[in-house]
């Protein structure tokens, strides 16, 4: 896999910024359609969506710097501007930091906007993911060179399972899960629960095939686990009671 489409000095057009571009762009036309189709204003859903995405990518870089302070403390100007480095549960929390109160003091209608925009993550972030393929990041383990999904990488030695293919894979059938659902909704906030449990499993799973973290935490598990196991059932326990009992 080879990162770089071009490079003209030191400015470079990367296949991953190409990629999250699209996924962006295409997630929010998603968003901005399904507005228009539940009675909601698309074009200020569009707006909001692109406060989310400058809210996610500071959410995603201040992620990123917690989880490597000590690199960070040695280089912090490297880590600040770099074009990589950013973690995807950093952006989900600093997009909600920023849009639940904004939604709020709006008046806007908060469940029918978190339906709207995982819907069109699920899609973005499955673009976003082949971009990390072409990349070379989010890589997995080391496996032998014969495996059927054996991989090579310019960012690092031997072959590797292609965890981000899985994940993209993964988030492509979310998308089509979530839109299905949409329009038969049984309580508003139905599609944000589904997306948390169902990429929550998925990603719970898949951490045990990365390859690229330097170093475990508690018990064996990644930093996104430790949430995770606590987080989705919690979910899942909302849904069941909403589901049977909300309207």
């Amino acid at each position: 896999m080879h990162p770089e489409i071009f490079s003209i000095g030191n400015f470079v057009i990367s296949y991953y910024g190409l990629m999250v571009a699209i996924g962006v762009l295409v997630g929010l036309l998603i968003a901005q359609r399904l507005a228009f189709s539940a009675g909601i204003d698309g074009n200020k859903v569009f707006d909001l969506g692109i406060m989310l995405v400058i809210a996610a990518i500071i959410g995603a870089r201040f992620f990123y710097i917690i989880l490597n302070w000590k690199d960070f403390l040695s280089s912090p100007m490297d880590y600040i501007f770099s074009r990589s480095g950013f973690v995807f549960l950093g952006g989900f929390i600093g997009a909600l930091a920023f849009g639940i109160p904004y939604a709020i003091h709006k008046k806007l209608h908060l469940w029918d906007l978190a339906d709207i925009f995982v819907t069109g993550l699920a899609f973005g972030h499955a673009v976003g993911r082949q971009g990390c393929l072409l990349n070379g990041c989010c890589y997995g383990k080391e496996i032998c060179e014969t495996s059927f999904f054996a991989t090579r990488f310019m960012t690092v030695p031997g072959w590797h399972i292609p965890t981000q293919l899985f994940e993209s894979l993964g988030e492509f059938l979310i998308f089509a899960i979530l839109l299905i659902v949409f329009p038969k909704r049984k309580f508003k906030g139905e599609n944000f629960i589904i997306y948390l449990i169902i990429y929550g499993i998925l990603r719970f799973i898949l951490e045990f095939f990365r390859g690229d973290y330097q170093h475990l935490y508690v018990w064996g598990l990644t930093f996104s686990q430790l949430i995770i196991i606590i987080f989705v059932p919690v979910m899942s326990g909302v849904y069941y009671i909403l589901r049977k009992y909300g309207r």
